[in-house]
């Protein structure tokens, strides 16, 4: 093998890069362009067929962004990547290859340590136009977006499933602007298996169908309709259960709003968030509720109604029957009755599965719907502007194995974007 042609290292430019196996040449470049070599680029033996007569083919270079770290400050530079290529003498190989390297894809343009510092902060909730600010415009909004997304591409292609778990949980959620459908694997706690910007049929089919035909026998669900048909269609022998808080929030949802166009000319402080608290919740400020009741008495009736409903469904040492959920309904105040139209229609149409809560109670976990009603407020108060967004923050913000992926447990998920609120003072 031809004799090498000895280089000087710039030892101030090679700390700051600090790739250890490369070193930067000094005499060339810049402090935001490197030059940069292999600190060892012999090569023994070919890859392909292990011969060791192996001769250099020829000098080659590719130029990457990389990003160093001076002082407090990070900037990203070029980073201009020098290398020889290299040809098996083997007859039957000829293989031409050149070293394997560990800080870059041969593919891409950006260093990982790059991508993974713009993936990291778009995981705590940085949008693209704030990362490419930070890093001084070196980077436009657009390329931020294009590295992220094939960040989690890679992440996606390393995720390997044998098959669905047994017992699946699927909901749908509010984002900030749309919705999501979150697959939850509750074979053993609640682990959030996969989840998808928006809610349509196709996205739940190819989720479900991703492995061959799915094992599931078990089912949970919302009422959400799209769910609720995919679910008969690709899970037909599955039990599939509605736990009675998710048809409850929808009830919530009807009050909130009937309550809103009655009070909404009140003067009392906090009249909504007031109306819709828990009696037992209420402290010192039962003598507000008291005194907006009594300013508009149209809502007294329905709002005793609602908490007798909460009541009921709350209340775990008399567990609810499906029929005091009927006879509720037809005996709550008829203007509410009257609002909840939609509601009313979703209770009798999902009947079964709704009273399969009941009678298959101990396939609910306790804390679903509890859980799941947390994450749905943290996602909603963030901008999520794409599906890689989604599934990036929710799957791969927690350390979890890819290989043989079961999912990532929810309450993990949940202690990262609670410590990310916390180092955000409060404000995501």
């Amino acid at each position: 093998m031809a004799k090498r042609i000895f280089r000087r290292e710039d030892e101030g430019r090679t700390e700051l890069l600090g790739q250890a196996e490369l070193f930067v040449q000094k005499g060339k470049g810049s402090d935001t362009y490197y030059n940069a070599w292999l600190h060892d680029p012999e090569i023994e033996y070919c890859p392909r067929c292990g011969s060791d007569a192996v001769k250099t083919q020829d000098l080659f270079s590719k130029t990457y962004m990389d990003l160093v770290s001076d002082g407090e400050k990070k900037k990203v530079i070029q980073l201009e990547y020098e290398f020889y290529k290299y040809r098996c003498l083997n007859k039957d190989c000829k293989h031409i290859f050149s070293k394997p390297v560990c800080f870059a894809s041969r593919r891409d343009n950006v260093t990982f340590r790059l991508e993974d510092e713009i993936a990291q902060q778009v995981l705590s909730g940085a949008s693209y136009a704030q990362i490419a600010n930070q890093l001084s415009g070196s980077i436009s909004r657009q390329a931020v977006g294009q590295i992220f997304n094939r960040w989690v591409r890679k992440k996606e292609a390393c995720r390997k499933t044998a098959m669905l778990p047994s017992r699946l949980a699927i909901l749908s959620g509010k984002t900030d602007k749309d919705q999501y459908t979150i697959f939850l694997n509750v074979d053993h706690g609640i682990r959030v298996y996969d989840i998808v910007y928006g809610v349509s049929s196709a996205d739940i089919a190819a989720v479900l169908l991703k492995d061959g035909v799915p094992n599931v026998q078990v089912v949970l669900s919302d009422c959400n309709p799209i769910i609720v048909d995919a679910i008969r269609g690709y899970l037909p022998s599955a039990l599939h259960i509605i736990p009675v808080e998710y048809w409850f929030s929808l009830v919530t949802a009807d009050f909130a709003e009937f309550a809103h166009e009655k009070l909404k000319w009140s003067s009392v402080k906090g009249k909504d968030t007031l109306i819709m608290m828990p009696e037992g919740d209420l402290g010192y400020r039962v003598s507000d509720l008291q005194r907006l009741l009594d300013s508009r008495p149209g809502i007294k009736t329905a709002y005793d109604d609602f908490n007798r409903l909460r009541n009921i469904i709350a209340n775990r040492d008399e567990m609810w029957v499906f029929r005091e959920l009927e006879e509720w309904l037809n005996s709550a105040d008829p203007e509410f009755q009257e609002a909840m139209s939609a509601t009313k229609f979703q209770l009798q149409t999902y009947k079964q599965q709704i009273a399969s809560n009941v009678e298959h109670r101990e396939l609910v976990p306790e804390r679903l719907y509890a859980l799941t009603s947390r994450l749905e407020n943290l996602i909603s108060s963030m901008r999520t502007f794409s599906d890689e967004v989604l599934k990036a923050r929710i799957l791969y913000t927690v350390e979890a194995d890819l290989e043989h992926w079961s999912g990532v447990l929810l309450e993990d998920v949940l202690a990262v974007f609670d410590q990310q609120v916390h180092s955000n003072g409060g404000n995501e």
